[in-house]
């Protein structure tokens, strides 16, 4: 990406100057990737054009809980994850593994998806399973180091991405 295009990127998304402010526009940039509207991301098959039936009583009576998506989000909201998530390729490229785990970590769950009852972590990627995918597998006591692990890297990433927006 040429740097004056960076430059313009950055310059979208205002008051980025420390690093809980860049982990919370990224993390806005995830909530607003999980909320764009995505059945599939192939062409639709074959249907007929008869209208669909029902196929359990169940269903006809509405005993089965409501499926409901998140609004799609606006168009500014868009503009920003795409400002959000080019900063990502101020990681360092010799550093890929750190990227994927800036990115990861940054999908969160829509608020609206998530049950009032519901006190669970909202990252999609928590810092144990971002552990588990690179391979730092909890055995006794290491359970915190591995964890701990993907934070450093994390927090790496973070201050990669605000040491370059200070340069440009």
């Amino acid at each position: 990406m040429a740097r004056s295009a960076l430059k313009r990127r950055i310059a979208e998304v205002e008051g980025i100057s420390t690093s809980e402010d860049v982990i919370a526009a990224l993390e806005r940039a995830g909530t607003t990737l999980l909320r764009l509207p995505s059945e599939r991301i192939f062409p639709a098959p074959l249907k007929a054009a008869w209208p669909s039936y029902v196929r359990d009583v169940a269903e006809a009576y509405g005993y089965n809980e409501a499926s409901l998506r998140p609004a799609a989000p606006q168009a500014h909201e868009i503009t920003e994850m795409d400002a959000a998530f080019s900063w990502v390729s101020l990681i360092s490229d010799r550093f890929p593994t750190i990227r994927k785990i800036v990115l990861r970590r940054a999908l969160v769950r829509p608020p609206e998806t998530i049950p009032l009852t519901d006190s669970r972590d909202p990252h999609l990627w928590g810092w144990t399973r971002l552990a588990m995918s690179y391979g730092l597998h909890a055995i006794g006591d290491r359970s915190r180091t591995a964890a701990e692990q993907v934070k450093r890297a994390h927090e790496r990433g973070i201050l990669m991405i605000l040491d370059k927006m200070e340069e440009i």
